[in-house]
C-alpha cells in the first residue's frame, strides 16, 4: 500500500481522486504539511438541516478530514492510524458561504495523538471547534 505522501501526492497531480465524502460534500483540500492541513468547503441550502443552517454533520465531516490529514501527515510509512473520539462545539450557525477548516496536530506519541481544528466562516468567524485523539496503528512486516 502506498505512504500517506505518496497518495496525498498522486491525488495533487490529478491521478487519484479525492474521497468520496469529499466530494459528495464538496469540501476540498487546500493545503497540508507536517502535522497541519486546511480544507474548504462552499456551503448553501444542500448542506442545511430543518432549521435552515448547516448540519452539524456536515461540519464534523470536514472538521475530522482536515484533522486526520494532519495527523496522517506525521505517520512513517508502516503506520496507519483510527479515530479514537472527535469532540465538536458549534458557536456559531451558518447557511452560506465557505467554511474553512484549519487543523493542527497538538502533541503525538508513539501509539496516541491529539489534534484541534477552527472551523471559521468567510468573515474569518470561529463557527466551530473540534479536537480528536488518533491511534497509530503499525502494520506486521515480516
Amino acid at each position: 500500500m502506498p505512504s500517506f505522501r505518496d497518495q496525498m501526492e498522486a491525488m495533487w497531480r490529478g491521478e487519484r481522486p479525492r474521497s468520496q465524502l469529499g466530494q459528495t460534500l464538496g469540501f476540498e483540500l487546500v493545503d497540508y504539511e507536517l502535522g497541519s492541513a486546511f480544507f474548504t468547503m462552499q456551503v448553501d441550502e444542500q448542506h442545511w438541516n430543518t432549521m435552515g443552517t448547516v448540519y452539524g454533520g456536515v461540519m464534523t465531516s470536514i472538521a475530522e478530514a482536515a484533522m486526520g490529514v494532519a495527523f496522517a501527515s506525521t505517520l512513517a510509512e508502516d503506520e496507519g492510524f483510527t479515530v479514537v473520539d472527535i469532540r465538536i462545539n458549534f458557536l456559531k450557525p451558518i447557511m452560506h458561504g465557505r467554511i474553512d477548516a484549519k487543523a493542527k496536530l497538538i502533541g503525538r506519541g508513539r501509539t496516541l495523538g491529539f489534534v484541534e481544528c477552527e472551523l471559521r466562516n468567510e468573515k474569518d468567524q470561529l463557527i466551530a471547534k473540534a479536537s480528536s485523539t488518533c491511534m497509530v496503528l503499525r502494520t506486521k512486516t515480516t
